[in-house]
């Protein structure tokens, strides 16, 4: 059973959803089953249509709900749950966690542990499987190129124990993450929204890169943790090479090199997009990898990827005044220097050819 009350949790699962339904009664469900018991649960439902609210309201009356008029997207409805969670003083760690997961009984159990045992972290990243072919991974943490394009790490890779160990990543993907109290309030941005922990402008796609980007300059790290387990249907939303979900990923890619990249490192990550387009162009063509996906999903749409990438550079120049404003707060909070950016891309970083992959 989920914890009744917020009041004196040390955890707090923030869950945005949009007609998801079908996919709460098991997340849900899932919670209440936990080892660790010291957390409350906040829905954000962004607008949905399905009786979503009644069905929680009725069958998990301890979830607290956050009703939204809208689809807010990801960003600003979790920044609204972090926010109602942190109203409480005793609230340590936030967990972001997607409707369509399912995690094991240990899960927060684990997540804290491991957040205990390494007070340097900003995130901690569990061991996400698919939830319909569970041999293959999900993700085990976010891989970074240069350009600041981002895979997570392990994704479709079969799990053969090859990420069994607790280790630093660069960033953890925000599909059922925690965060830490510290780490999310010290990176907090002044936004049209208020107080926002995720870019509130990015609406869906890439603001856990820019999170983790941001925890990154500011001074703390991420790590996995094996042992904490979920089920992830993914992109149960926003469908895989959807164009909708291009062009978020393509835009808000530009806007973490504007905000987040000194001078230096994001001319470098400019002049590698030309040959992400070259790479991805090849891959549409020949009908391989994620792009071929993507053309092919494009052209069932009556959409072209021509399209999709100048549509992402027009929103680009047109967000700049306010991207430009989140970057000096960002910059002001930064306490680590070029050779750590650079040593960030040895560490965790991933070749094009692995991200126009898929």
């Amino acid at each position: 059973m989920i914890p009744v009350s917020a009041c004196g949790s040390e955890v707090a699962v923030v869950i945005v959803s949009w007609n998801g339904r079908h996919y709460l009664e098991q997340c849900l469900s899932a919670l209440g089953a936990q080892i660790f018991q010291n957390f409350s649960v906040i829905l954000v439902d962004n607008g949905s249509t399905d009786g979503t609210i009644d069905f929680v309201r009725m069958h998990f009356p301890e979830v607290q709900i956050i009703p939204l008029e809208w689809n807010g997207g990801f960003a600003g409805p979790n920044n609204l749950g972090i926010q109602r969670a942190l109203l409480e003083p005793g609230i340590q760690f936030i967990v972001t966690l997607n409707n369509d997961t399912q995690p094991e009984p240990d899960y927060l159990a684990e997540l804290v542990a491991c957040a205990n045992r390494h007070p340097e972290a900003g995130s901690i990243q569990p061991k996400v499987n698919n939830f319909f072919t569970p041999e293959l991974i999900d993700s085990t943490g976010i891989l970074i190129a240069p350009n600041l394009s981002a895979v997570n790490r392990g994704l479709k890779e079969p799990d053969r124990g090859q990420y069994q160990r607790e280790e630093e990543i660069f960033g953890s993907s925000a599909s059922a993450a925690l965060y830490t109290r510290k780490a999310l309030e010290t990176v907090a941005l002044k936004g049209k929204a208020g107080t926002e922990f995720f870019d509130a402008d990015y609406f869906a796609y890439y603001e856990d890169v820019d999170l983790a980007l941001r925890l990154r300059l500011a001074g703390f790290v991420s790590y996995y943790a094996p042992a904490a387990r979920v089920w992830h249907v993914h992109s149960a939303t926003g469908k895989n090479y959807s164009p909708l979900k291009a062009f978020y990923i393509h835009r808000n890619q530009y806007l973490n090199i504007l905000k987040n990249l000194p001078a230096m490192p994001m001319l470098h990550a400019f002049l590698l997009m030309p040959g992400l387009y070259w790479r991805s162009l090849l891959g549409s063509r020949k009908g391989e990898g994620a792009a071929g996906q993507l053309a092919k999903s494009a052209r069932n749409d009556n959409q072209s990827l021509y399209w999709i990438v100048v549509r992402g550079w027009f929103q680009v120049l047109r967000m700049l005044p306010g991207v430009l404003r989140k970057r000096a707060q960002v910059q002001a909070k930064k306490v680590v220097g070029r050779k750590d950016i650079a040593e960030w891309f040895k560490r965790f970083g991933v070749d094009l050819d692995r991200v126009v992959a898929g």
